[in-house]
């Protein structure tokens, strides 16, 4: 099942409705999704159950806002987290899997470290 998996969705900023359309899209499909920025439905206490709570018994998944994308991040990896505890996944490490171009280094080894796995072996 797709809500089994560790994988969120994630929107840093809805602007429109059709973004509100896709999310809801990517939770009917067992993808827990976070939007950053408020809820257009904050205001209706029975729609906010639904997207936060009934959708969960339904599709496995549920549909978040959070206007501080700080928050939403540490929400998101711990989400991601969990599932994969759940399913006896290995730990994440950042740094095992550091071979790309694009990586950042400081923000997980060293410069000399980080060189040994570049392609282009230059930070």
């Amino acid at each position: 099942d797709i809500s089994d998996l560790p994988v969120a969705g994630l929107a840093p900023e809805w602007m429109s409705e059709k973004a509100l359309a896709i999310g809801a899209y990517v939770v009917a499909s067992g993808v827990t999704t976070w939007m950053c920025g408020s809820s257009p439905i904050e205001g209706s206490e029975r729609l906010t159950k639904l997207v936060s709570e009934d959708w969960n018994d339904v599709y496995g998944a549920t549909w978040k806002f959070e206007p501080d994308w700080q928050k939403m991040v540490d929400e998101v990896i711990a989400h991601i987290d969990a599932k994969r505890v759940a399913l006896k996944l290995e730990e994440y490490s950042p740094t095992r899997y550091a071979k790309s171009d694009n990586y950042l280094p400081a923000d997980y080894t060293s410069d000399e470290e980080f060189a040994k796995y570049s392609r282009t072996k230059t930070i």
